[in-house]
């Protein structure tokens, strides 16, 4: 049986969402994809965008730089950025 791309992508999501999950501070991580929830309006989108390198964290991901509290900060910053229409 072969599955369609958007069942491949939905299952390479859901596997990095589990590697993920056993490297991050959980703590914090829920606040941060709700945020990214809200700003994308897209279960989707915004996990593609939270596992995505970003220019605006020096080519590392949203997920890697949540570890700490200043990389928590500037990603909340940068959604805000991204809620209001400005380039991040």
């Amino acid at each position: 049986m072969k599955l369609d791309v958007a069942t491949k992508k939905q299952h390479r999501v859901a596997r990095q969402v589990v590697d993920l999950g056993s490297r991050l501070d959980l703590k914090a991580a829920p606040a941060i994809v709700s945020r990214a929830l809200e700003v994308f309006g897209d279960g989707a989108r915004a996990l593609e965008w939270l596992l995505e390198t970003n220019s605006a964290l020096n080519g590392d991901t949203p997920m890697n730089v949540i570890r700490t509290e200043a990389g928590r900060r500037e990603v909340l910053n940068i959604l805000g950025r991204i809620e209001y229409g400005v380039i991040s």
